[in-house]
């Protein structure tokens, strides 16, 4: 929040803890990528990109995945993929 705060995202004066948390649970806090467990909040559209900081933009993700994604938009796992697996 404090990073979408700086950027003055939208969203980013409403949005709560509780939003978020009920956000992650829709995911059974799990990771939206790959399924692995919760460790950070990812802004699916991220805030570079003009995403908002609004709970239909953010979904839980892990550390490996968001470190993947980074910034992308549209992110599309399956190119990050070796042969195909």
């Amino acid at each position: 929040r404090r990073k979408a705060r700086q950027i003055g995202a939208f969203g980013a004066s409403y949005t709560t803890a509780a939003m978020i948390k009920a956000r992650c649970e829709i995911w059974g806090n799990r990771c939206y990528i790959c399924g692995g467990l919760m460790e950070q909040i990812d802004h699916v559209k991220p805030l570079s990109k003009g995403g908002a900081h609004l709970p239909c933009n953010l979904r839980p993700i892990c550390g490996s995945c968001n470190s993947s994604k980074n910034n992308k938009w549209p992110y599309e796992p399956w190119r990050n993929m070796r042969n195909g697996t």
